[in-house]
């Protein structure tokens, strides 16, 4: 889990750091960050897409800016002569708190470092591309190109590790592993979500979009069949969504694959019983027309990535959008009761009113300058005394500015 992160000249953030809570200590499942437009909560989300992007790095990956049009068009005041950094404080339940911080500039990575607290586990990587033991003063391995050291510490060592083939540090592999696949990132296209896949599509993903949402549940249906995932906490929840909510719908997802080794997302429409597996009978529906709620296909994506991915991080940007309140209240539960966390920006009361004032961020922007700041704990026991909503609290307080 992520307890906090640090975002040094990376878009409208000159140097922000968001304490998300203490997850190993029962706070911080949830935090979501509300402020004004223009004050950096989409740059947030971004911060974490930059993230997972830098992990990943590889000989063959992209630049990482590419998407945004290159380095010069988000660093802090287009200021290329600006390193941007991200610093990240997590914590694995049992296995203790780590730190990893990268700093870039252009698509380069300039130090890269990640230590466990306490348990004597260091490693940091040079302009050049050396990685070291710092705990040890060791030499580990060299990089070429922009390789970053978490993948290749997880692709020399982790991965060999997971299938029995070496032995290597519990807690780094762990952390490492939270690194590069316990996050995930969302800005679902419900369109784009049931659109078709090929065969050949990753079983075990989905994009920021939603895309391959119809193999994941796919491979969960085939999975279920064989004996797996039965009475995990984690999936329950999805099985639940389908049988209560959906089945009141009378719309039971069924994907499907065709014939061209495609994938779609097809719904049962039926009055009848029918179990939530890739077998089903009745008027079928294919999601990709346009004919299936977009609320329904954006729950399904975020309990999808928390119960059949097994993220332990998920970040959504404008979490309100296509969601009814009743399944927001829904998702909220299933976050706090799961151990997952959920970051996510709103702009909606209807959101901020399901919430602990403990459980929010607020950003303010003065001129370049962003802040980022929890509520006075006094606010939840003020709420109780004046018998007044959270969201009313939060607009008061941001009612400097024009828009919201």
């Amino acid at each position: 889990m992520i307890k906090s992160l640090r975002v040094r000249n990376f878009k409208v953030f000159e140097d922000v750091t968001f304490d998300f809570g203490d997850v190993d200590r029962g706070s911080g499942n949830v935090s979501v960050i509300v402020g004004p437009s223009g004050s950096g909560k989409s740059a947030l989300v971004d911060a974490f897409l930059l993230l997972k992007q830098v992990v990943g790095l590889n000989p063959d990956a992209p630049n990482p800016f590419a998407r945004w049009g290159g380095y010069e068009k988000v660093v802090f005041m287009n200021n290329k002569e600006k390193d941007i950094s991200l610093e990240v404080t997590g914590v694995i339940k049992g296995q203790g708190e780590y730190k990893y911080n990268v700093t870039l500039n252009g698509s380069i990575i300039e130090d890269e470092r990640i230590e466990i607290k306490g348990k004597g586990t260091c490693y940091k990587r040079d302009k050049n591309g050396n990685i070291s033991d710092c705990a040890r003063n060791k030499d580990v391995g060299t990089v070429t190109g922009n390789t970053s050291m978490v993948f290749y510490l997880y692709r020399n060592n982790c991965e060999k590790t997971y299938k029995g083939e070496e032995t290597q540090t519990g807690e780094a592999c762990t952390i490492l592993n939270q690194l590069m696949n316990g996050i995930g990132v969302f800005r679902v296209v419900p369109s784009v979500a049931a659109s078709p896949v090929p065969i050949t599509f990753p079983k075990d993903m989905m994009e920021e979009t939603g895309r391959g949402l119809p193999m994941v549940l796919l491979n969960y249906f085939i999975g279920r069949k064989e004996g797996k995932y039965i009475d995990q906490p984690t999936t329950r929840f999805i099985d639940k969504f389908i049988d209560r909510d959906l089945r009141a719908m009378r719309m039971i997802p069924k994907p499907t694959l065709t014939a061209e080794g495609y994938v779609r997302l097809l719904f049962v429409r039926n009055t009848g019983e029918v179990s939530s597996s890739v077998e089903g009978s009745g008027n079928e529906v294919d999601a990709s027309y346009g004919l299936v709620p977009d609320g329904v296909l954006k729950m399904l994506v975020l309990l999808a990535a928390m119960g059949i991915l097994g993220l332990s991080t998920i970040v959504v940007d404008e979490l309100e959008n296509s969601l009814h309140p009743a399944y927001l209240e829904f998702l909220m539960g299933v976050v706090r009761s799961s151990g997952k966390q959920l970051i996510a920006t709103t702009n909606s009361p209807a959101v901020v009113d399901l919430l602990d004032p403990s459980e929010v961020i607020l950003l303010k922007r003065e001129g370049s300058n962003v802040t980022a700041a929890k509520l006075d704990p006094v606010v939840k026991q003020r709420l109780r005394e004046e018998g007044k909503y959270l969201s009313s609290y939060i607009w008061r307080y941001l009612s400097d500015y024009l828009f919201y």
